[in-house]
């Protein structure tokens, strides 16, 4: 899916299962920044009833197009 927001091109989409099901990204191409989420879990992953193998194969489909990754993380100091 894809929309407008505040003159930006925004890519919602499902690449596959990670972290979870249901892991969305969400990139802004003018900007090469993917919002990745729970897929780029930094420092240690929650992997107890992940999809590792397919979050390897994820992971390589989400940096084959998209340069910079953001990882909010709502205790980072950067996120507030």
């Amino acid at each position: 899916m894809t929309i407008e927001r505040g003159g930006h091109k925004v890519e919602i989409s499902f690449l596959g299962r990670g972290n979870t099901g249901g892991d969305a990204v969400i990139y802004v191409p003018d900007a090469t920044i993917l919002i990745a989420g729970d897929l780029r879990v930094a420092p240690t992953p929650f992997a107890i009833g992940s999809f590792i193998d397919e979050w390897i194969v994820t992971m390589k489909s989400a940096r084959r197009d998209r340069r910079n990754y953001h990882c909010p993380r709502p205790w980072s100091r950067r996120a507030r």
